[in-house]
């Protein structure tokens, strides 16, 4: 009798032992590779390939080949995870937030006018949002934001193709390869004989530079009646340049852009490659000295443009883009050959079913 307590006491004391490490193993059922001690789960890749899904129909025949992407992806955010601790490098939600400032900075120019203060309470009205999203929480009615963030945040989830939360996140780890980038691998700047041999290079493709002057009118406001009462007061200052009124006396007079509006709405020498991509378009269809542009519609409101010239664009004006473009470049190679190396150093275990690693 003796013995037999003693024995249900031992089985007892094992099984309270086992218990959490039971559980524990439990918990870890959904891992689909281990990056050194990093574990990457299942869940996260079925998340990434569902939001691929939602964007395009991906063929059976492609499936196990973009869930392999996918888990390469993972694979090197882990290494990269693991080289910024090795670097006491720390991307806090404040920094990744000083990011989304300056996108919605961006976004906001041209189109209403924002203070300081009111991006500091925006901030603050998306860290309160984001907090209840991780939670699983449901905005209520008192959490609701007002309707120009709103519109900022479905801008975001509209152009990048995903949640908030998860744009968030992701940003965090833009953020985290770029400093490992700048600290673990260092790069060297490209030598300005580089960027002119690049230029006469590829003079061509560069194109031109257009003289020209502009009337711009800003909406007040987003709605429909602000809009057309923008492109009517526009078009007719139109109508009256082209019928001999002075283009440059009618900028100075109804021009809304600050810079340019007392300088008869000169706008110099401007680089097709670094303009507004819809006001190079229309004025890249100008060539005759004088002419005057149809009325269109930018980020920052509604033009009338007035040709004066073109000429091949000046080593002078796209220096900065051929640097930040070699640069770039020079970036993208070392970094693949960095996470190869380190790929090649870590022990990576994947239990992914038909897995094949990703060329790069």
């Amino acid at each position: 009798m003796k013995f037999k307590l003693q024995t249900i006491s031992i089985i007892v004391l094992i099984s309270c032992f086992l218990s959490p490490l039971l559980a524990q193993w439990k918990s870890y059922d959904g891992i689909i590779a281990i990056v050194n001690s990093q574990a990457i789960v299942k869940s996260e890749i079925d998340s990434k390939f569902k939001q691929l899904s939602k964007q395009k129909r991906i063929p059976r025949i492609k499936i196990a080949a973009t869930r392999s992407k996918i888990l390469d992806e993972y694979i090197e955010r882990a290494i990269i995870s693991e080289a910024a601790a090795e670097q006491s490098i720390i991307v806090n939600d404040t920094k990744v937030l000083n990011e989304v400032k300056k996108m919605m900075r961006n976004y906001f120019r041209g189109k209403i006018k924002l203070k300081g203060k009111k991006y500091k309470k925006y901030i603050e009205k998306i860290k309160d949002r984001l907090s209840i999203r991780m939670r699983g929480g449901i905005l209520r009615k008192k959490d609701k934001i007002d309707r120009n963030l709103d519109q900022f945040i479905k801008y975001i989830e509209r152009t990048r193709k995903m949640k908030f939360v998860v744009f968030f996140e992701d940003l965090r780890v833009f953020l985290k390869r770029r400093m490992v980038i700048s600290i673990a691998i260092g790069i060297t700047p490209p030598k300005k004989a580089d960027a002119k041999r690049w230029y006469y290079k590829n003079l061509k493709r560069l194109g031109e530079e257009i003289w020209v002057k502009h009337i711009l009118i800003r909406p007040r406001g987003n709605s429909f009646t602000a809009q057309r009462a923008a492109s009517k007061k526009i078009s007719t200052i139109r109508r009256r340049a082209l019928r001999g009124e002075s283009f440059e006396k009618l900028a100075r007079t109804y021009s809304e852009d600050g810079a340019s509006k007392y300088k008869g709405g000169d706008l110099g020498w401007v680089v097709l490659a670094k303009a507004d991509r819809f006001f190079a378009n229309m004025v890249n269809q100008l060539y005759r000295k004088g002419q005057i542009s149809q009325v269109f519609k930018t980020a920052k409101g509604y033009h009338v443009v007035k040709y004066i010239a073109r000429r091949p664009v000046s080593f002078k004006q796209v220096e900065d883009l051929i640097f930040r473009k070699l640069y770039g470049d020079n970036v993208g190679i070392q970094y693949k050959r960095w996470i190869r190396r380190k790929r090649a150093v870590s022990e990576i275990i994947i239990y992914m079913k038909n897995y094949k690693k990703s060329k790069s």
